[in-house]
């Protein structure tokens, strides 16, 4: 009981399970509904989303493990910044949140193995490249001295995971997978990277000692500009595969992004901040809901 007590405590506070289930549930279902798509133009059978729904539960264990592994990661930061965090303050172990990584690691690669040899091949693929995010690529100084570099780095296991769905769903091999669909999986490797650039940019007052943000690297202006920059990235791929009243939809999404974008580099409104914020965190599900309703 107690074990699940403190499990609990930690999902509560670091995984939150609504927001990562929406989140997640948009990913999925935006991945295979693009599918779908495909498979009907093409006269293939279809995968029923019955059969397909095991991949949503392996998105969760990936995405879970992802975070078990940075919170181990930034350990030594959260015990000097953020003591409230529930590995700082002893409420689990680094050990059992690296062995619960290992189950949420092995489970993922279970479910992809019912869904042939390609699957789980492109899901190892992805447990790997975890591994060595985890490690930080065993350049770990390097790449804390450049924040950006950090950051795509890491998001880049989206696009593989993406391909690892795709691979699951077609039951084809990673090449033989439509120019299209590999498109949109380069696009989630933007998707992510926004949310990440976007969540960590702040006004003056809100910034904390010791603690790395793009505004701070490269101000509020250089900030919006990365992550207008990636927003712009991430609508040319994915305008491969939406029809026209979708990529209007997302041209403007990308224009009132810009304008408080805009707004929040030049005034110091706390409202602006957090509302530039909360667009570029609620991209993902945005762009994964335009594609859903198109």
């Amino acid at each position: 009981m107690k074990w699940c007590s403190k499990w609990f405590l930690f999902i509560r506070e670091r995984f939150n399970p609504l927001s990562y289930s929406i989140m997640i549930s948009f990913f999925f279902t935006a991945h295979y509904s693009l599918y779908i798509n495909f498979a009907s133009e093409e006269s293939e059978s279809v995968l029923s989303l019955l059969h397909a729904l095991p991949i949503f539960f392996a998105l969760f264990f990936f995405f879970f493990s992802l975070r078990l592994f940075d919170e181990v990661k930034d350990l030594k930061h959260d015990i000097q910044y953020y003591p409230e965090r529930p590995l700082p303050k002893g409420e689990l172990s680094k050990n059992e949140v690296l062995h619960m990584a290992f189950v949420m690691m092995v489970l993922e690669l279970v479910i992809f193995s019912f869904y042939g040899l390609w699957s789980i091949l492109c899901s190892l693929c992805v447990v790997i490249y975890s591994v060595f995010m985890y490690k930080e690529f065993f350049i770990s100084e390097w790449l804390h001295s450049r924040l950006t570099t950090y950051a795509v780095t890491h998001t880049f296991v989206i696009a593989i995971m993406s391909i690892t769905v795709f691979t699951a769903l077609l039951g084809t091999s990673p090449t033989e997978i439509p120019r299209d669909l590999v498109y949109f999986s380069l696009a989630n490797w933007f998707i992510f990277s926004l949310f990440e650039f976007g969540r960590k940019t702040f006004l003056t007052g809100e910034e904390r000692a010791g603690v790395k943000s793009y505004s701070k690297i490269f101000g509020k202006d250089g900030a919006v500009l990365l992550v207008l920059l990636t927003a712009s990235m991430s609508v040319f791929l994915v305008e491969q595969i939406l029809p026209l009243v979708g990529l209007k939809i997302l041209s403007v999404s990308l224009l009132i992004l810009a304008v408080c974008g805009f707004l929040y580099s030049r005034f110091d409104q706390i409202i602006l901040a957090r509302t530039f914020r909360f667009l570029t965190t609620s991209y993902i599900v945005f762009i994964y809901g335009i594609i859903l309703v198109t």
